[in-house]
């Protein structure tokens, strides 16, 4: 058996195949993938919407646990946040961002596009998008230059750390417009920073409905661009929902409470490997 001792697997939306490297992922799955999802002694999806891609690797979907991704507030400090946002020349600017890997699959293209269809209805902000280059950078630059738009877009690159609590505290705003997810993190993180997440109805995250459902849009220009003017144009509800959207994410998403329900499925899984081989304690 190639796979003797317990484990669990969370793939956290990477199961499907999308993308440039789609034939590398199946022959990845192949060789080895296939394996390691079905030899697996317990199976986490970080939302229901995960089920469907389990089941496609055979999985039973009735012995799969639904364990949400979490955020610790201590990883956020509001420390340094003003030397690195001048630094970056963005000190004083009502920031749109977007966090995340610079990738089809991510939707940076479709926010960049939303953006330049709506950015004279809201000529305040400026749109920044942070996150390492999968491909996309050169695309987007050149969108930004066609539409004469280099003074209100920015580019970061990677940032981590210290830099990325600094990012998230100057925001006004999170977009994560991506094209498929499981779980979007980053609108936990922006969410324990007090910034409020506009989402696509991809990501997995339809809860952002219970706080206002102008939170979630179509995964379309036309959606996100549509989604930007009603948070913040002339009559935006963008105030109204971030101290929500803030303490949604604190009461539900702590790793405190998300960490004891992986200890309960790891003493389960223990628990039977146990009576299976024999052993005692």
């Amino acid at each position: 058996m190639l796979f003797k001792k317990p484990y669990v697997v969370c793939p956290a939306g990477t199961l499907p195949i999308f993308g440039r490297s789609s034939w590398l992922k199946r022959l990845y799955n192949i060789t080895i993938g296939n394996s390691i999802i079905q030899n697996a002694s317990g199976w986490i999806a970080v939302t229901r919407n995960e089920f469907s891609h389990f089941e496609s690797y055979g999985v039973d979907i009735s012995k799969i646990v639904v364990i949400p991704n979490g955020v610790s507030k201590e990883d956020f400090p509001e420390t340094d946040i003003k030397s690195f946002i001048k630094h970056k020349d963005l000190f004083g600017l009502p920031i749109i961002l977007f966090m995340g890997r610079l990738n089809l699959i991510k939707g940076p293209d479709l926010l960049l596009q939303a953006f330049a269809l709506v950015q004279s209805q809201i000529p305040e902000y400026h749109l920044v998008l942070a996150g390492p280059d999968e491909g996309m950078l050169m695309e987007l630059k050149n969108f930004t230059l066609k539409e004469h738009l280099s003074d209100r877009v920015h580019f970061l690159g990677y940032v981590n750390g210290i830099e990325k609590s600094a990012v998230y505290h100057s925001a006004k705003l999170l977009v994560v417009p991506s094209r498929q997810e499981a779980m979007s993190i980053v609108a936990l993180e922006a969410g324990i920073c007090g910034v409020p997440a506009l989402l696509t109805d991809q990501c997995g995250f339809s809860e952002v409905r219970l706080i206002n459902p102008n939170l979630e849009v179509a995964a379309t220009v036309k959606g996100i661009s549509e989604g930007l003017t009603r948070l913040l144009g002339e009559n935006g509800v963008l105030g109204s929902v971030a101290s929500a959207w803030k303490d949604f994410v604190a009461q539900n998403y702590s790793w405190d409470s998300i960490s004891l329900h992986f200890v309960k499925l790891y003493q389960e899984i223990l628990s039977n490997s146990k009576l299976t081989t024999g052993e005692t304690e």
